[in-house]
């Protein structure tokens, strides 16, 4: 009979632990949530999202008008979207292994 009580102690035992490390687990997750969640942070990551910068600029256009920001933010939207294509054009290229032939044409 003491064999089993002592069986369960440990069992009882084993479970609180497990308990434990589990309750830390979900603290540290938590932290490291509520670090992603910062400002500074969502603020980061907004502006490095295409999608984001994309809208943001369309947005600052409509809202700068037809004075002389808003000639400026044109400017500007034209230099990046002439950046963004040249990189893309870059990288096309660079991904293209030299020797290697294109898809060979539909017969």
């Amino acid at each position: 009979m003491s064999r089993s009580l002592d069986r369960l102690a440990l069992q009882k035992q084993m479970l609180e632990t497990r308990a434990s490390v589990q309750r830390l687990r979900i603290v540290q997750q938590v932290e490291t949530l509520r670090e992603g969640l910062r400002l500074p942070h969502v603020v980061r990551s907004l502006a490095r999202s295409k999608r984001t910068r994309g809208t943001l600029m369309s947005l600052a256009l409509v809202l700068a008008g037809g004075g002389r920001l808003g000639r400026w933010l044109r400017r500007a939207a034209l230099l990046a979207s002439l950046v963004g294509v040249a990189r893309s054009a870059l990288d096309a290229a660079r991904a293209a292994k030299p020797g290697q032939a294109g898809p060979s044409p539909p017969t």
